[in-house]
């Protein structure tokens, strides 16, 4: 009967293969060959199994790690086990790098050890599991992988990803992303076996699994559309004269003032008439006493020296309006834009 194999005893065989040599007066360039060689020729598996027995051999607590999915442990971690394992002495930047990379990792297995103590404790309640560690874990197989064609947003959808998951997964891979950032020596190992062309793409999958997360959760602002009040609403403000008897002269509805594009207006105490134009593209409006939309340049009165005989003249003709207007020999005032109680409407196109 053949006797079966623990993870942990393939570990320690894969530290017998036959590994690149390793120069320690040119550590850059052996370093660098290992990397890709290891890249290469280690499975997953064997890349958070190796990783595990290098930092319980520094009597680190592992037993958290092991909760992680097989895609957090990259190569860097066991490939920096493995040349220790061959009494290789590590520079000062990979042995702060592998301890940074420890505390960071318990952190996130802390998460996972927490929630399974909570489960323990809780009454028998349907418990929600935070999947985010093991989400992140398969993205970063994604990544080792190099499927550059990856769905992301099928990912979240077939993963059912809340909003506090995909916040926790763009917080990561942001971080990922600060990596390319500060390309130093250790960047340079680390990534030793990637192509210009290949490196590029690898850094535009990161990125697209945090833009195509950030706006599969972004809210679409629902835009607000405001209600139109009625014109007789609007000009309820307004207490115009119904009529001038000894004028001849006789008020057409407030409410046609609104959505017109040119308005004739007298005023009955100062004897000035008004002709008023909205802004081009505009229709004018009222607002309380004031009428909106006006155009300043354009717009304006005319004082009439014989109100009766003059507004005689002048018809509910629009042409004929404008050529009576430009006949008076007056001053042509500014309108304010103000309605007062002395006018009457008399024209509104």
């Amino acid at each position: 009967m053949e006797q079966k194999v623990t993870r942990k005893e393939k570990a320690r065989a894969s530290l017998k293969k036959s590994y690149p040599e390793f120069n320690p007066l040119n550590y850059d360039v052996s370093m660098r060959v290992n990397l890709h060689w290891y890249n290469l020729e280690e499975t997953e598996d064997s890349k958070k199994e190796l990783s595990l027995l290098f930092w319980s051999k520094q009597g680190k607590d592992t037993k958290p790690l092991s909760k992680l999915d097989k895609g957090y442990f990259g190569t860097s971690g066991a490939v920096s086990h493995m040349v220790m394992s061959r009494n290789i002495d590590l520079s000062d930047a990979h042995e702060l790098w592998m301890e940074s990379r420890y505390k960071e990792l318990m952190g996130f297995a802390s998460v996972i050890v927490k929630k399974e103590e909570e489960k323990e404790v809780v009454k028998p309640t349907k418990v929600v599991v935070d999947r985010t560690p093991e989400l992140i874990g398969e993205l970063e197989g994604i990544l080792d992988s190099r499927n550059y064609d990856f769905d992301m947003r099928g990912f979240i959808a077939k993963n059912e990803i809340k909003v506090v998951q995909a916040k926790r997964i763009i917080s990561w891979f942001k971080e990922r992303l600060k990596e390319f950032d500060n390309q130093d020596d250790i960047f340079e190992e680390s990534y030793a076996h990637f192509g210009k062309r290949d490196l590029k793409k690898y850094i535009d999958l990161i990125t697209k699994i945090v833009t195509v997360t950030e706006t599969y959760f972004t809210k679409t602002k629902k835009v607000r559309v405001v209600k139109q009040k009625p014109a007789g609403v609007l000009v309820k403000g307004l207490n115009l004269i119904k009529s001038i008897p000894e004028l001849g002269l006789l008020s057409i509805p407030a409410e046609k003032i609104v959505g017109a594009s040119e308005i004739w207006v007298y005023d009955n105490a100062k004897r000035k008439l008004y002709r008023i134009n909205a802004i081009t593209g505009m229709k004018l409006t009222v607002k309380g006493k004031s009428i909106c939309n006006f155009n300043v340049e354009t717009s304006g009165s005319k004082t009439l020296r014989k109100p009766k005989d003059q507004l005689q003249l002048i018809t509910t003709i629009r042409k004929n309006m404008n050529v009576q207007f430009d006949i008076v020999k007056s001053t042509l005032g500014k309108f304010s834009g103000r309605m007062n109680d002395d006018m009457i409407l008399i024209g509104a196109f």
